[in-house]
C-alpha cells in the first residue's frame, strides 16, 4: 500500500471562494494509479439582507422617483391620443417629485417631506378625478403617469408620516422628562 499524499491547497479562485483539495486515495495494488485530487470550493456567502432604515429610506426614495416618472408619462388618454403630464399639473408634480427626493435622500425635515408628499397626492388624485369625470365623445381616461404620481405620492406621504411618528418616539425615548 502507498501512503496518502496530501496536496497543498491552490490559491483562491477569482470568483472569491476557496478550493479545497481531497487528498489522494492509497490504491489497492502497487500497479494502479491513484486518481487525481479532486476540487472542491465552498458554497458561496450570502450578503446581509439591508437593515430596516436602510428599507424605509429605499421605500421613501422609491416612492420619490415614482412621482417624478409618473409626472413624465401620459395623464390623459383618449384612444390612440394622450396628453403627457408635462403640459398640465405634472410639471409641478415633477418639481415637487425632485424635492421629496432631495429631502429624503439628506434625512432631512420630515415635516417638510410629510407636506410636499400630501400635495403632489392631492395633485395627483384630483388629477385622476377630474379625468374619470370628464365626460366626452372619445371618453378620456386617466393615464398611467397620472396614476402612478398619485400612487407614488400617497406612498411617500404614508413613509413620510411614519418617519414623523418614529422621529418624535426616539426624541420622546432620549428627552429626560421633568418629573
Amino acid at each position: 500500500m502507498h501512503p496518502t499524499h496530501e496536496h497543498p491547497l491552490p490559491a483562491p479562485s477569482s470568483d472569491g471562494a476557496t478550493p479545497r483539495t481531497a487528498p489522494a486515495t492509497s490504491a489497492a495494488s502497487p500497479t494502479s494509479t491513484t486518481a487525481p485530487p479532486v476540487a472542491t470550493t465552498d458554497p458561496p456567502v450570502r450578503p446581509e439582507p439591508p437593515s430596516p432604515a436602510t428599507r424605509d429610506r429605499l421605500w421613501g426614495l422609491g416612492s420619490a422617483a415614482g412621482v417624478v416618472v409618473g409626472s413624465v408619462g401620459p395623464w390623459v388618454t383618449w384612444g390612440p391620443i394622450s396628453i403627457g403630464g408635462l403640459r398640465v399639473d405634472g410639471a409641478i408634480t415633477v418639481v415637487l417629485g425632485a424635492v421629496l427626493l432631495a429631502l429624503i435622500a439628506l434625512r432631512r425635515w420630515p415635516i417638510v417631506t410629510l407636506a410636499v408628499g400630501a400635495v403632489t397626492a392631492l395633485i395627483g388624485c384630483a388629477d385622476t378625478i377630474d379625468v374619470s369625470s370628464t365626460a366626452a365623445i372619445l371618453d378620456p381616461s386617466p393615464g398611467w403617469g397620472v396614476l402612478l404620481t398619485a400612487a407614488s405620492g400617497l406612498s411617500v406621504t404614508a413613509w413620510a408620516a411614519r418617519t414623523v411618528v418614529r422621529h418624535r418616539a426616539v426624541r420622546r425615548a432620549t428627552v429626560p422628562s421633568d418629573a
